[in-house]
């Protein structure tokens, strides 16, 4: 037997690689599931990429909206008394398309009364309520209703006079606006506004004194002002 165990041994160690390489009969393949940042194998295309476009809150623009204007003029007045001097006004209110606005409208003027024996000073202030109408963003045209409050002082031969006085009047004014060549301006959030330069021709016609003596009272004027609208 002793002489047989290294014949033995050595036949053993001969097949061990031949047995272990045959015992699992099919050859074994591994996966590997394929994770992200991986480059795609041999032959395989690559995964196409998703693209996301960000949706921003789009910005209205024909919608109801901020009306402002602040500008200045002359203007030049006749009936009891006659005036000519400057005038600053502003806008304040509602622009409700691009074809429609009703806004608050003031004027405050200083001027020289010059149809007495010598000249006078005038100071008035006047509150207007225009409906306004827009056509093609350019002409301006607006009607409305003024609750006016005037004072001055004048002599002639026969007497002085220094008076303060409410009146009821009509306001009018025709505007050429030219717009402003960066387009519309955003002044509130969702909204935007034309913007831009306008002239003006306006017309202002009442009856003053009803607390003393009644007398009619009449201006018309040029002006300009800056107006989001």
């Amino acid at each position: 037997m002793s002489s047989r165990a290294p014949i033995l041994f050595a036949i053993a160690m001969t097949l061990a690689p031949h047995l272990a390489s045959a015992q699992w009969g099919i050859p074994r393949i591994y996966v590997q599931q394929p994770t992200w940042g991986q480059q795609p194998a041999w032959g395989q295309q690559p995964a196409q990429q998703q693209s996301y476009t960000l949706q921003l809150p789009q910005v209205a623009i024909d919608v109801p909206r901020l009306r402002f204007a602040i500008g200045g003029g002359v203007a030049i007045g006749g009936g009891g008394i006659a005036t000519f001097g400057p005038e600053a006004a502003v806008q304040l209110g509602l622009q409700v398309n691009d074809l429609f606005a009703i806004y608050y409208r003031g004027r405050a003027q200083l001027a020289f009364v010059f149809n007495r024996a010598s000249l006078g000073i005038y100071g008035g202030f006047f509150n207007a309520i225009l409906a306004d109408l827009t056509f093609a963003d350019m002409i301006q045209v607006g009607l409305g209703p003024s609750f006016d409050y005037i004072l001055y002082n004048a002599c002639d031969a026969m007497r002085c006079v220094d008076a303060g006085t409410i009146g009821i009047a009509a306001d009018a004014r025709i505007a050429l606006s030219f717009a402003d060549l960066s387009g519309r301006r955003q002044a509130i959030i969702f909204a935007t506004n034309r913007s831009g330069f306008t002239l003006e021709l306006n017309i202002h016609a009442g009856a003053y004194g009803f607390d003393n003596q009644v007398f009619g009272y009449g201006q018309v004027g040029v002006g300009a002002a800056w107006i989001l609208y």
